[in-house]
């Protein structure tokens, strides 16, 4: 399709026509979203993130003074997004937990942003339809249709009912905001104070996406795409200073990325989660990276095999199948996009698009051991589901107004266009009801960490991080010989797992080997990757628990006082226990004392 050289902008009119059919696209899309995603409400906080970001950790709850402060100072976890942070204490009042609460927040949030979807790819088939053949119905079917597909596909499933992963749907909200208040300010019958208005609020919520998620710092890449080949904003003319005026535009949102960037990246380093750049191999990052770009498409394409986690495998190389066929796809359709970007420049627009959001986990800055997220589909494919819209517009065109202009009016004219919308329709029923289906029995494996990892064990026998959580969770719920079968097969599949070696220690505490615990806690201590945080906190309160119960307390004080330190809550009941026995050092014990605290 060849797009005119310039768009008209969207009267009053087109916005009135889109508004009368909201009310019933907001109600379908409300149940699909319920329909498929509806079951995973009962979930409960999982053993992968749930437990340090919720359970043990009383500074996000709630909204006063204190978690404000620590929302926007934290680096928990390796992140930083405080504005995440004040959303989900919202969601904690008077420091109560309801994982019901979160999930439904989750389901309203992923709901709000398949309405913004649709919202915003109605107007972007206006605009391309400017000064051509524009046909507000088969925009809204298409825009409706593509709406449902995504909020229903499989691969929503982790951004929707992972509770730690919530933060990616506000961030995509104020995102998809921020696209909406551009393309309002780029209205050519706005006067000009109201286009700086909507500039101004495009910036707001671009700095509320990024305090959600620092993903979202791709906004201004994606904002000079959206002008250059869809809204063409410059026009006819190829001229720098057209281009320039529209680069110049984005100035105020890359000054306001450069810090996030900077915070983000050393978040990273706080967790030491991010791989150094003098320790990157480059030729396995591109690989990876490459095959990132792929995978979401197929993912997006062919919804099964989804997975919790996908282990990062050892060896990649480019030259080695299928990194080299991922890499030659990319190529060849970069290449292929912008040979055709005058005939479709939307395409190009779309794959520019995709690839900008993706950049940032697409491994070139290793942050952990996974070749791929499905979560990370969640705001990158939407650039890919406005085409779809576009194709199912033109499908739905193509089967009825087109008909006239092709044959003669006759009584045979009516019944093949029906017939051929009625077709239409079917597929697109038959493909959203398949994708409710799919969605709903994988959203069933994120209702308990049991589940979960037993899942991906399924796909991936030899995953160490599935075998080590799962394992972790047999030994909270007491099923002491599975958790040893599952915690030992992660140590052998991974030597140097400091976390597994942790909970392996734990265990050996409560089957009455303290000494071997020991041992088991001093590994994981000196293992690469080191042990931060809660995790660190963790293995020093076993620690205690192992000296304590072979009555070396001066051991026990220090490793137990050492994991209060470190915030581990549950150390003050050890604190209790080892008082009946002994007092704390005399050095630990005035740092214990309310004085000096």
């Amino acid at each position: 399709m060849k797009y005119p050289a310039t768009s008209r902008p969207i009267t009053t009119k087109d916005r009135g026509a889109s508004a009368s059919s909201l009310l019933p696209v907001v109600l379908l899309i409300t149940a699909a979203v319920i329909t498929a995603l509806g079951p995973g409400i009962g979930g409960d906080f999982l053993n992968w993130d749930d437990d340090r970001n919720f359970i043990r950790n009383d500074a996000f709850r709630g909204i006063g003074l204190a978690q404000l402060q620590w929302a926007w100072q934290t680096y928990h976890l390796g992140v930083w997004q405080p504005v995440a942070w004040i959303l989900l204490g919202a969601q904690a009042p008077g420091g109560t937990l309801d994982s019901r609460v979160f999930h439904g927040v989750s389901l309203a949030l992923h709901a709000i942003n398949c309405v913004l979807l649709y919202l915003l790819m109605i107007r972007i088939l206006e605009v391309r339809a400017a000064g051509g053949r524009a046909n507000p119905a088969s925009h809204r079917i298409g825009a409706a249709a593509t709406a449902l597909l995504f909020a229903a596909h499989p691969l929503r499933v982790e951004a929707v009912t992972w509770i730690s992963c919530q933060p990616y749907l506000p961030a995509a909200m104020f995102y998809l905001l921020a696209i909406h208040a551009h393309i309002r300010a780029t209205d050519a019958e706005r006067p000009k104070s109201g286009r700086h208005g909507w500039m101004t609020l495009s910036l707001a919520c671009f700095l509320l996406a990024m305090g959600c998620k620092a993903v979202a710092v791709s906004l201004p890449v994606v904002l000079l795409i959206l002008d250059l080949w869809v809204l063409r904003r410059r026009g006819n003319s190829s001229a720098p200073p057209a281009v320039v005026r529209l680069v110049l535009e984005k100035v105020p949102y890359v000054i306001a990325a450069v810090p996030v960037c900077v915070w983000a990246m050393a978040a990273k380093d706080c967790n030491a989660s991010r791989v150094p750049w003098t320790e990157a191999n480059f030729g396995e990052r591109f690989a990876q990276s490459a095959y990132g770009i792929c995978f979401y498409l197929y993912r997006t394409l062919v919804p099964t095999g989804l997975s919790p986690y996908y282990r990062l495998p050892d060896g990649i190389h480019p030259g080695h199948w299928p990194y080299w066929g991922c890499f030659a796809f990319v190529f060849a359709t970069t290449v292929t996009l912008i040979v055709l970007r005058r005939r479709a420049p939307g395409l190009l627009a779309a794959w520019l698009a995709y690839l900008a959001i993706l950049l940032p986990n697409l491994g070139i800055v290793q942050i952990s051991r996974q070749i791929a997220a499905d979560r990370y589909a969640y705001l990158a494919v939407m650039p890919i589901m406005i085409v779809a819209a576009h194709f199912i517009a033109r499908l739905w065109r193509g089967g009825g107004e087109a008909a006239p202009d092709a044959f003669p009016t006759d009584s045979y004219t009516k019944p093949v266009r029906t017939h051929a919308r009625v077709a239409i329709l079917g597929v697109l029923a038959i493909l959203i009801f398949a994708e409710v289906a799919a969605t709903r029995a994988y959203a069933a494996h994120w209702l308990s960490s049991d589940a979960l990892w037993r899942r991906a064990i399924a796909l991936d026998p030899e995953c160490a991080v599935a075998h080590c959580n799962l394992g972790e969770d047999l030994l909270r719920r007491e099923d002491y010989t599975e958790a040893s079968r599952h915690l030992a097969r992660a140590i052998d599949l991974d030597p140097d797992f400091a976390f597994a070696y942790a909970n392996f220690a734990a265990l050996l505490v409560r089957a009455g080997a303290p000494a071997d615990a020991v041992r088991a806690c001093e590994r994981a201590m000196s293992a690469n990757p080191p042990l931060t945080g809660l995790d660190l906190a963790k293995t020093h309160a076993i620690l205690g628990e192992a000296y304590a119960a072979m009555r070396k307390d001066d051991l026990a004080w220090e490793h137990t006082l050492k994991a209060k330190e470190l915030g581990f809550a549950d150390a003050d009941r050890m604190i209790a226990y080892l008082r009946q026995f002994s007092e704390p050092p005399e050095k630990a014990k005035r740092a214990d004392s309310p004085d000096a605290r």
